[in-house]
């Protein structure tokens, strides 16, 4: 897949010197952080639910509570005890079939 991208003028030098040899990881990187930035916002704004950000980020909801509360976003408490219990039931559940 190609996709063209408008890199805004203030930027193009910069962008050019990170690029040098290695432009594909640079610009997978790129697109992959300001991805997970995104959806972790979407989550924080009640835009996107804590499992649908955690399915599209290839993640647990509690990594994406994580990501969320490392990024100064305020997580609802109902909603961070409900993802915790729900991680530790997983995690229990797991651990019976082992």
């Amino acid at each position: 897949m190609e996709v063209c991208v408008k890199v805004p003028r203030e930027m193009k030098e910069i962008v050019e010197i990170s690029i040098g040899k290695m432009r594909r990881p640079f610009i997978r990187e790129l697109l992959r952080d300001g991805l997970r930035d995104r959806v972790i916002e979407m989550y924080a704004k009640g835009e996107v639910s804590l499992s649908i950000a955690a399915e599209v980020l290839g993640i647990s909801v509690y990594e994406v509570i994580e990501l969320a509360l490392s990024k100064g976003y305020q997580v609802g408490s109902g909603e961070t005890e409900h993802s915790i219990r729900y991680v530790e039931e997983m995690l229990k559940n797991m651990k019976k079939r082992t």
